[in-house]
C-alpha cells in the first residue's frame, strides 16, 4: 500500500515530519544511556562484575566509590588492593546512591519533558552529558574501556547537537495541516498512479472502488493502547499501538503500521469501501487524527 502510492513506512513523509524524526531520534539516546547507566549500578550493588560500556559515567562513579569506601570491594581485589583506602559506614554508600539517582532523575526528566519540541531540556541534556564527559576524562583515567565508553559519549553529544540542529529547522518550516498523503479526488494516470494536479498525465480521479489489501486480522487479545477510535459510514477506524507498533485497523482488520520505538510525526493511509481513510499523530500539536475523504473526522489529544 505504502509503496504503491509513493511512500513509504521507513521514510518521513514531509521534510518537517523528517527534522521531527531526527529530534526524537535524538531524545532516545537519553533513554538508552539512561537504562543500561541503571543496569550497570544494579550490577555493581549485587556484586556483579560485568559493565555495560555505553552508560552514563558520574553516577555509576558515585556509586562505585560508595561500595568501594564501604568495604564492599569488587571480587577480583586482592587485600593490597585495598589495604590504604579508608572503611567508611554504611551510609556513605546510602549518600552516594542518592546523588546517584538524583543525577538520573535529571538526565529523566529531560527525556520526558523535551518531548514536544521543548529543546531547552535537548540543551539542558546536551550541557549535563558534556559535563559528565569531562569528568570521566578527569577520573576515569586513561585505558582500552575509557576510550571506547568516550567514543560513546562523543557519538551522544553529536546526536544531541544534532538533535537542536533539527528543532531549528523543524521550527523554521511553516506548519502542515494533518491530512491524507492523498485525498480522495487526487487525479492518476493511465496506471492509476496519482500525480501533481495539472500534469499532462492526470486522466482521471482515483478510483474509489480500489480498497488497500489487508494486513492481517487484528489481534484482540493483545494489550494495545488505543490512540484514536470513531466511526464513519459502517466503518469502525481505530489507530492504536501495540508495543512498538502504530497500526491503523478498520473493522478488525489490520490495512497499515509503522514500528518505531519514538514515535515521529507520520500518518497510516488505506482506501476501504470507496473511502480514502487516514490516522496518524501530529507531534508539533501533541494530538492524534482522523481523516476521511480528506475532511478530518475526529482528534485526540495525546498526553504522552
Amino acid at each position: 500500500m505504502a509503496q504503491k502510492f509513493g511512500f513509504s513506512r521507513s521514510q518521513p513523509q514531509s521534510p518537517k515530519q523528517a527534522y521531527d524524526l531526527k529530534y526524537n531520534s535524538s531524545r532516545t539516546n537519553i533513554l538508552l544511556a539512561l537504562i543500561l547507566t541503571v543496569v550497570n549500578i544494579g550490577m555493581l550493588i549485587a556484586g556483579g562484575d560485568s559493565y555495560f560500556l555505553f552508560s552514563i559515567f558520574v553516577p555509576y562513579y558515585a556509586v562505585m566509590m560508595g561500595t568501594i569506601l564501604t568495604g564492599h570491594y569488587p571480587p577480583d581485589w586482592t587485600p593490597e588492593d585495598y589495604e590504604d583506602l579508608p572503611v567508611l559506614d554504611n551510609s556513605f554508600l546510602v549518600v552516594m546512591i542518592v546523588i546517584a539517582v538524583a543525577i538520573m532523575a535529571l538526565y529523566l526528566l529531560s527525556w520526558i519533558f523535551s518531548s514536544k519540541h521543548r529543546v531547552g531540556w535537548l540543551i539542558f541534556a546536551l550541557a549535563f552529558f558534556s559535563a559528565d564527559t569531562l569528568l570521566m576524562l578527569l577520573l576515569g583515567g586513561f585505558d582500552l574501556t575509557v576510550l571506547v565508553d568516550l567514543a560513546f559519549h562523543i557519538w551522544v553529544v553529536v546526536s544531541l547537537a544534532m538533535g537542536i540542529h533539527a528543532h531549528s529547522k523543524w521550527k523554521s518550516l511553516p506548519d502542515e495541516a494533518p491530512f491524507s498523503m492523498y485525498a480522495y479526488d487526487q487525479t492518476v494516470d493511465a496506471e492509476g498512479m496519482p500525480v501533481t494536479e495539472g500534469d499532462p498525465a492526470a486522466t482521471q480521479p482515483m478510483d474509489p472502488s480500489f480498497d488497500t489489501p489487508v494486513l492481517r486480522y487484528a489481534d484482540e487479545t493483545v494489550k494495545c493502547r488505543i490512540l484514536l477510535e470513531t466511526e464513519v459510514d459502517g466503518l469502525k477506524i481505530t489507530y492504536r499501538r501495540v508495543k512498538r507498533v502504530n497500526e491503523l485497523v478498520i473493522n478488525g482488520r489490520v490495512y497499515d503500521e509503522l514500528e518505531a520505538m519514538v514515535e515521529p510525526s507520520h500518518e497510516l493511509n488505506a482506501v476501504v469501501n470507496g473511502h480514502a481513510i487516514a490516522v496518524g499523530f501530529d507531534s508539533s500539536r501533541s494530538r492524534s487524527y482522523a481523516v476521511v475523504d480528506g475532511q478530518q473526522v475526529a482528534t485526540k489529544l495525546r498526553w504522552y
